[in-house]
C-alpha cells in the first residue's frame, strides 16, 4: 500500500512539473516579444506585417580580416564647403565569405594574410548592405545572430544597435567572449540597410559567424526563435526532467535497484546540459553568467553524464561489462572532466574533435561488445539496450560533423538521448515490474496458504484416510484372489481327483474312459489357463513395453486369429461365424495394405479370453460366436458377439477391470478381461463391450495402422 500510494504521488509530481513548464513555454514568448516591443523605436511600428516574410542572409557578404572597421570607416565621401571629397587611397580593402561559415582554415585571396590559410584565433570585420521594401521603413524590425564566436559588435545604418562580449584586437586576456543566439531590435529609416559586425575570437573552436543569421519583423522573427530554438528544448528538457525525478523518487523510496538510480540521475544530467546548450533560454533565466563559467559547465555535464550512462549500463548488464574496461573507461570520463574543470575553453573547446573519438570508442565497447554478450545470453531488453547505445553513437557522430560545419543537418544527440534512455526505462520498469509481480505473487500464496492451512491439513488428512481405505481394499483384494485362486483350482483338483481314483480302481468302463480323460483335459486346461493368468497378471508389473511387437500385415494377423478360431471350431467348443472388410481380399496380391506393430502371441491371447468368455456364459454348446474384421480409418477393429445371457448395465463400466465378477459368476479369478485390456492399450489400442441383459454381448478392440507397399503371399 504504501509503495502504491508513493507511485500515485510521484505521477502527481511528474504531472505537476509538465504542467509548470507548459505554462512557462506558452508565456516565455509574450516576454520575450514583450522586450521586442519595449524598444525605443516600437513607435513607428508597422502593424500591418502579412506581407513580410523573414529574410535569410545567408551567402557572402564583405570580410575584411585583422581590421576592425567602424561605420565612418566606409564613408565613400564627405561634404565639405558644399564640395563633395573623396574617400582617401587607403580605404578598408577586403573579399568575400560566405555566412555561416568559420574562416579558420580559409584562403580568401592574395590580399587577405598574404594569400595564406586563415588561423583560428583572431578578428576582423563583416559587412553587408541589402534593401528593403518601403512599407518596412520606421518598422520594429530585428536581426538573428544565432552563433558568432566568440565576441562582436554589431552597427545598423552607422548606429551601434548591439554586441555580446569584448571584442579584443589583441590576444584572449583582452577579450571577453560571449557566444550564444542574440536577437538584434532596431528600427531602419531608409531602405537602404548597412550592417556591419566586428568579430575577435581568441577563446572558442570555431571563428567568425557560423550560425543562422536572419533580418525580419520583429515579432515574426521572436516567434520564429521560439518555435525553432526554445520550445523544443523546453519539451526536452521538461520529459527528461521528468523521467529522473520520477525514477530518482522511485529508488529513493523502494531501494530496489541501483538501475533506477543511474537512470534518473542521467536523465536531469541530461536537461542540465540540455538548458546549457540553449544560451539564449539559459540567459534568460541567468543574464549574468559569464560565457567561460557557461562552457565548463556544459563540457563537465558532458562528461558526468557520460559516466553516468556507462554505469547504467554497468548495472543492467554486470555480468556481460568487464570489470577492468569498465573502470578504465570511468577513469577516463574522470581525466576528461577534470581536463575540462581545469584548462580555458580555448583549450577544451579545441580537442571536441578528440574528445567525441574517444567517447565514441568507449560507447562502441558497450554497444558491440556488451551489447553483443547480453543479445547472445537472452538478457532481459538487450536488443532495445543495444539499439539505444548504437543510436546514441551515430548522433554523436552526425552532430559532431553538424557542430564543426562539415554536415549541413540538425543536431541529433537530443533525439537519441530520448529514445535511448526510453528504452532503457522500458527494460527497467519491465525488470520492475517482473519482480513486483513476483513479489505479488508470492505474497498472494503466502497468504492463500495461510488462509486454507486447515483445509490443507483436511485434505492431506483425507487423502491419507483414502490411502488407508486403498490398502484395506488391496488387501482385501488379495485376500479374495488367493480364495478364487484355493477355489478354481481346488475344484478341478477334486474332480481330477475322484477321476483319478476311478481309474486306479479300475472300475470304469471302456466307454467311460474316453468321457474320463476328456473332463481331466478340460481340468488340466482350466487350471493352466488360472496360472497363465497370474503369470501375465505378474508380467505386465514388471514390463511397461511391447517386448516380442513385430511389423505385419492385417491379414497375417487376422489369418493367425482365424487359425486360432478354427481349432476352437474343430474341438467342438465354438460355432463361427467369420465375416471380413473387403479391404482385407486383395485381388491380384498386391495392395495398399495396412500395416500393424504387434506381439502375435499377446493379441492371441485376448482373442482366446474374448472366446473363453463367451464360452463361459453360453447356455449353447457348442457356443455360437460371430467374429468380423474391420477396417475404419486408420484403425483395425476385431469384433466377437455372442449370443449369451449378456452384462446388466450397472455391471457394463467395470466388465474389464481385475477381479470384478458380475452377478452369479463363481467361475474364475477375474483376471482375463483386464489382461486383455492392458495387452491391447500396450499396442495403443481400445477395448470395449455392447450389450443387451439376455440377447447376448459383443466385445471389441482396436489397433492403429500404418500403410506401406507389402506382397501378400497366397493362401493355400
Amino acid at each position: 500500500m504504501f509503495e502504491v500510494s508513493f507511485l500515485q504521488r510521484s505521477r502527481s509530481i511528474a504531472f505537476y512539473i509538465l504542467f509548470v513548464i507548459i505554462t512557462l513555454s506558452l508565456l516565455l514568448p509574450v516576454f520575450i516579444t514583450e522586450k521586442a516591443s519595449s524598444s525605443p523605436e516600437s513607435a513607428n511600428a508597422n502593424i500591418n506585417r502579412n506581407d513580410m516574410p523573414l529574410v535569410s542572409l545567408k551567402g557572402d557578404w564583405q570580410f575584411y580580416w585583422q581590421q576592425a572597421l567602424l561605420p565612418e570607416d566606409f564613408e565613400e565621401s564627405t561634404e565639405q564647403n558644399g564640395t563633395t571629397v573623396s574617400a582617401s587611397a587607403d580605404a578598408p580593402r577586403g573579399a568575400t565569405i560566405q555566412v555561416p561559415s568559420s574562416w579558420d582554415g580559409q584562403t580568401l585571396g592574395p590580399t587577405v594574410n598574404d594569400g595564406k590559410p586563415l588561423p583560428r584565433y583572431g578578428y576582423a570585420t563583416y559587412r553587408k548592405q541589402m534593401t528593403i521594401a518601403p512599407e518596412q521603413v520606421g518598422s520594429n524590425m530585428a536581426l538573428l545572430l544565432e552563433s558568432v564566436g566568440s565576441a562582436y559588435r554589431v552597427w545598423v545604418n552607422g548606429q551601434l544597435v548591439d554586441g555580446l562580449g569584448e571584442v579584443s584586437t589583441g590576444h584572449e586576456d583582452a577579450e571577453t567572449p560571449w557566444i550564444r543566439l542574440n536577437l538584434v531590435y532596431f528600427t531602419p529609416q531608409t531602405e537602404q540597410i548597412d550592417i556591419i559586425v566586428q568579430v575577435s575570437n581568441h577563446s572558442f573552436r570555431e571563428s567568425g559567424m557560423f550560425g543562422d543569421t536572419m533580418f525580419g519583423d520583429a515579432n515574426d522573427l521572436t516567434l520564429h526563435v521560439f518555435k525553432k530554438y526554445v520550445l523544443q528544448d523546453l519539451i526536452f528538457i521538461g520529459a527528461f526532467l521528468i523521467i529522473g525525478i520520477y525514477h530518482l523518487m522511485i529508488y529513493f523510496i523502494s531501494k530496489r535497484t541501483v538501475d533506477l538510480l543511474w537512470l534518473g540521475t542521467v536523465c536531469l544530467f541530461i536537461a542540465l546540459r540540455a538548458l546549457l546548450l540553449n544560451k539564449f533560454l539559459f540567459y534568460s533565466v541567468f543574464p549574468d553568467i559569464s560565457w567561460s563559467f557557461l562552457m565548463h559547465m556544459q563540457f563537465s555535464v558532458k562528461f558526468i553524464t557520460f559516466i553516468c550512462y556507462i554505469s547504467l549500463i554497468r548495472s543492467l548488464y554486470r555480468s556481460d561489462v568487464n570489470s577492468l574496461v569498465h573502470r578504465i573507461s570511468i577513469s577516463v570520463g574522470l581525466l576528461m572532466l577534470l581536463y575540462v574543470l581545469i584548462v580555458p575553453p580555448s583549450h577544451f573547446t579545441a580537442t571536441f574533435p578528440m574528445q567525441t573519438f574517444v567517447m565514441v570508442l568507449i560507447l562502441g565497447y558497450y554497444a558491440l561488445f556488451v551489447g553483443f554478450l547480453a543479445v547472445r545470453r537472452k538478457r532481459e531488453g538487450a536488443w532495445l539496450g543495444m539499439v539505444g547505445v548504437f543510436a546514441v553513437i551515430i548522433a554523436i557522430i552526425q552532430d559532431f560533423f553538424f557542430f564543426t560545419l562539415n554536415l549541413q543537418t540538425v543536431q541529433l544527440v537530443p533525439y537519441a538521448l530520448m529514445v535511448c534512455l526510453l528504452l532503457q526505462a522500458v527494460t527497467i520498469s519491465y525488470r520492475y515490474a517482473q519482480i513486483q509481480r513476483r513479489n505479488s505473487s508470492l505474497a498472494n500464496e503466502l497468504q492463500d496458504i495461510n488462509r486454507n492451512l486447515e483445509a490443507t491439513v483436511a485434505e492431506r488428512t483425507e487423502e491419507l484416510r483414502q490411502s488407508n481405505v486403498q490398502l484395506l481394499d488391496s488387501d482385501r483384494q488379495r485376500t479374495q484372489l488367493l480364495e478364487n485362486i484355493a477355489h478354481d483350482l481346488g475344484s478341478p483338483l477334486a474332480g481330477m481327483q475322484t477321476q483319478v481314483y476311478l481309474l486306479d480302481k479300475g472300475d470304469a468302463r471302456p466307454e467311460q474312459l474316453k468321457i474320463i480323460a476328456r473332463q481331466m483335459k478340460q481340468g488340466v486346461d482350466y487350471m493352466k489357463r488360472q496360472v497363465q493368468d497370474l503369470f501375465d497378471l505378474t508380467m505386465m508389473k514388471r514390463e511397461d513395453e511391447l517386448v516380442n511387437a513385430e511389423w505385419m500385415s492385417v491379414r497375417q494377423l487376422c489369418d493367425r486369429m482365424a487359425e486360432f478360431l478354427q481349432e476352437k471350431v474343430e474341438w467342438g467348443q465354438i460355432e463361427l461365424q467369420l465375416s471380413e472388410a473387403d479391404e482385407l481380399h486383395p485381388e491380384d496380391g498386391r495392395i495398399e495394405a495396412p500395416l500393424v506393430l504387434v506381439d502375435s502371441v499377446a493379441i492371441l491371447r485376448v482373442v482366446q479370453n474374448y472366446v473363453e468368455n463367451a464360452i463361459k456364459f453360453s447356455s449353447k454348446f457348442p457356443c455360437p460366436v460371430e467374429v468380423n474384421y474391420l477396417i475404419r480409418g486408420q484403425t483395425f477393429v476385431y469384433e466377437l458377439t455372442d449370443f449369451g445371457k449378456g452384462i446388466i448395465p450397472d455391471e457394463l463400466p467395470h466388465v474389464f477391470e481385475r477381479f470384478f465378477k458380475g452377478a452369479g459368476n463363481r467361475k474364475g479369478i477375474g483376471l482375463g478381461l483386464a489382461i486383455a485390456k492392458e495387452m491391447i492399450e500396450r499396442h495403443g489400442g481400445e477395448v470395449g463391450v455392447r450389450s443387451v441383459a439376455g440377447e447376448g454381448s459383443t466385445f471389441w478392440f482396436t489397433l492403429p495402422l500404418a500403410t506401406a507397399e507389402v506382397q501378400i503371399e497366397p493362401q493355400e
